[in-house]
């Protein structure tokens, strides 16, 4: 039998060490999946990266694929002075982001939550349910993930975490999540959080609009998300221009 740990000394531990990084760097992806076993079950894969310097030197990128198969980039950073993003593939710098707060909140949905995930640990201006304080949560074992023992911690709610916390390192290594998206009280949600987000995205909201208040969305579709971070770096040395829109590259 495995050894019993206390899940709430854990996620304590989690929180202050990432309060403490001076630097933080990720790599990962996140695999997704629609409906799982039903004809219309669909997967995508997300991948995204994580640069960050005490206190709020900070550039979040994440790539996905669109319909026609294209790659595309999104990309939110701060300088220290203002916050910026550049997403959904658009060509310019959204100048109406001014706070690292918005622009963490607007790519929380499209980056499948990894923009805030990791960002609302290391700063607190952040805002919003931090992973750490998932309650109620409670220790399932302690299992391998990236050659790093892990404490395996479970949130039983409507939307069911797991988390797997590096025992040594005290850095998430691992995040599945699955839950129901309800499709009843809004029909044109599919589309309204990519309304504001560009000229495109709210053009084709205007276009869906119609077609979405027509269409009778009977059952929630089920989804499920494993978040992999594949290579964490904790207080390395980082060049001041990785915290540019174009950063090292």
């Amino acid at each position: 039998m495995a050894e019993e740990f206390d899940a709430q000394e854990i996620l304590r531990r989690t929180a202050a060490a990432y309060r403490l990084f001076e630097t933080y760097q990720d790599k990962g992806y996140v695999y997704s999946i629609h409906n799982p076993g039903r004809p219309d079950e669909k997967h995508s894969t997300l991948a995204f990266k994580t640069t960050f310097q005490r206190p709020d030197l900070f550039r979040f990128e994440w790539r996905e694929k669109d319909i026609k198969g294209a790659e595309r980039c999104s990309v939110i950073w701060s300088d220290g002075q203002s916050a910026h993003s550049n997403c959904f593939g658009q060509n310019a710098v959204d100048a109406d982001d001014c706070d690292l707060r918005s622009i963490v909140q607007k790519a929380t949905g499209p980056s499948h939550g990894t923009a805030h995930a990791i960002a609302a640990l290391l700063m607190e201006d952040v805002g919003g349910v931090k992973l750490t304080g998932r309650r109620p949560i409670e220790f399932v074992d302690c299992e391998m993930q990236n050659d790093e023992e892990c404490y395996r911690l479970h949130h039983s709610d409507e939307h069911e975490i797991d988390l797997w916390i590096s025992a040594k390192r005290s850095v998430v290594l691992k995040i599945f999540e699955q839950y129901d998206v309800d499709q009843t009280s809004d029909p044109h949600h599919v589309v309204l959080n990519e309304k504001f987000k560009s000229f495109k995205g709210f053009f084709r909201w205007l276009r869906l609009r119609k077609t979405l208040k027509s269409q009778a969305f009977l059952e929630p579709f089920h989804v499920i998300d494993q978040t992999f971070y594949t290579d964490v770096q904790i207080d390395a040395t980082i060049q001041r221009g990785a915290f540019s829109f174009a950063g090292l590259a």
